[in-house]
């Protein structure tokens, strides 16, 4: 059914008229008789509290019905009218009510047979993965949204349907670069002149700390590899009279598989 359908329920009591309910001998869910409730004929002295269950086709919009194993796109041309519209409740209370609105569409209503639709599924109840990072496995079972209907497509395979898959197979290290090394240099004609050093990796050369709540260990200390170009260019070597080095700060992380 379409999502962005209405659904409505009118009640009556009191006295019926002529005009009959079929729905009341019929199961909602398949249009059958049931023994529950048996086939009511409307009599003028009765008194019946009858069920409707409706959709609203609003102006200018098309809605798929599917009821009682009929299926059809409905589309509402009509446009708005001055103090109302052209909204059209379509009854699918019971299958006569439903064969009925598709006999005598009101006018500017159309009905078209439901395109196929295929089957929609995936692998994604997935248990959890056997290493949280450095590479591990999981499997997973394939579940079906969406079954296929009127002739759509079928699935590749059948609900429950396992596979293995590998998972979190990003590194087990982390390096971050907060800042990178550096060196100034102080020449003796008041300029200076700066040298860039890029970083090009990390290393932990005293051991990691204890795991955190979520398993991720610190490096005691890190040092950056790093290589240096000059820039600027301010002053002559010859005239360098001192510099400041700075070798960068770096964190590196480690989880536990």
């Amino acid at each position: 059914r379409d999502l962005d359908a209405e659904t409505r329920t009118e009640s009556c009591a009191g006295p019926s008229t002529q005009s009959t309910w079929v729905s009341f001998g019929h199961d909602s869910r398949r249009g059958q008789q049931t023994a529950a409730s048996p086939a009511i004929e409307d009599r003028p002295d009765s008194r019946m509290t009858p069920t409707r269950k409706e959709h609203r086709l609003q102006p200018k919009s098309s809605m798929e019905i599917d009821e009682f194993g009929i299926c059809r796109l409905l589309s509402n041309a009509n446009g708005m009218l001055n103090g109302g519209s052209h909204n059209y409740f379509v009854p699918t209370g019971s299958l006569h009510d439903w064969q009925q609105f598709l006999t005598h569409l009101p006018a500017g209503v159309t009905a078209a047979p439901c395109a196929p639709q295929n089957c929609v599924g995936g692998y994604s109840d997935c248990d959890e993965c056997s290493s949280r990072c450095g590479g591990g496995s999981q499997v997973c079972r394939y579940v079906i949204s969406q079954p296929a209907k009127r002739g759509g497509a079928p699935c590749p395979v059948a609900a429950g349907h396992t596979q293995s898959s590998t998972c979190n197979m990003h590194s087990c290290y982390s390096c971050e670069v907060h800042e990178y090394p550096y060196t100034i240099y102080n020449c003796s004609d008041g300029t200076g002149q700066i040298g860039y050093h890029h970083a090009i990796g990390c290393g932990c050369s005293s051991g990691y700390g204890p795991p955190d709540a979520g398993g991720r260990r610190t490096c005691l200390s890190c040092s950056l590899a790093y290589w240096a170009t000059n820039a600027g260019h301010l002053c002559a070597p010859a005239t360098v009279v001192s510099q400041v080095h700075n070798d960068g700060r770096c964190y590196i992380y480690y989880w536990d598989p």
